[in-house]
């Protein structure tokens, strides 16, 4: 009986130990994919940012567009200066005003392009950092749980020792008394033969 519950011991241990290893491969492999995910989220990070940076070229040629309607309002005012006529007054108006129209379109079409960049940034630098934050959140708890899946390790390869220790001795003892036993039969049965 002794030794049959030393092998169901040595069994049971053998199975726990088995699946701490395997709890510990799947929680590597979830840090593993956690990390996978950080490294996307990095990437999609650099890729706003390259399309951030081609609306601030837009942005800029805009403003080079206006700079040049600028300078056409300055050759019109110059060639309207040049026109001593009596249309000059009208054709000066005309020229102001249709000036005046391009620099405002210019000017509206520069602020809803800063709008819509200021609000695509604004929700994807939230999105991202939210994703980043989860991301986080997960790395941290894979670690936890895998530090907690070595401690199980290490406390069952500590209790295995033990109870192998343990049932080593209680083998010894068991073959010392067993010889002891033989010992006292073999005493006693030529104890027997010199009474007989």
């Amino acid at each position: 009986d002794a030794f049959n519950m030393q092998t169901v011991a040595q069994q049971q241990l053998g199975k726990e130990h088995a699946d701490a290893s395997e709890r510990l491969i799947q929680v590597d492999g979830e840090l593993r994919l956690t990390q996978r995910d950080a490294e996307s989220h990095e990437r999609r990070a650099r890729l706003l940012e390259e399309t951030l940076a081609r609306r601030d070229d837009e942005a800029a040629e805009l403003r080079s567009k206006v700079e040049s309607l600028r300078e056409k309002k300055r050759e019109l005012a110059r060639k309207a200066v040049s026109e001593q006529t009596s249309a000059a007054g009208e054709v000066r108006e005309q020229v102001t005003a249709e000036i005046k129209r391009f620099q405002e379109q210019a000017h509206s079409d520069l602020e809803a392009v800063r709008t819509n960049l200021n609000n695509l940034h604004e929700r994807e630098v939230k999105m991202l950092q939210e994703r980043i934050a989860d991301g986080d959140g997960r790395i941290a708890e894979l670690h936890r749980r895998l530090e907690d899946e070595e401690h199980a390790h290490q406390g069952l390869q500590l209790s295995a020792s033990r109870v192998r220790a343990e049932l080593q001795n209680e083998a010894t003892e068991l073959r010392g008394a067993l010889k002891l036993r033989a010992f006292e039969c073999e005493r006693a049965a030529l104890t027997h033969e010199e009474v007989s």
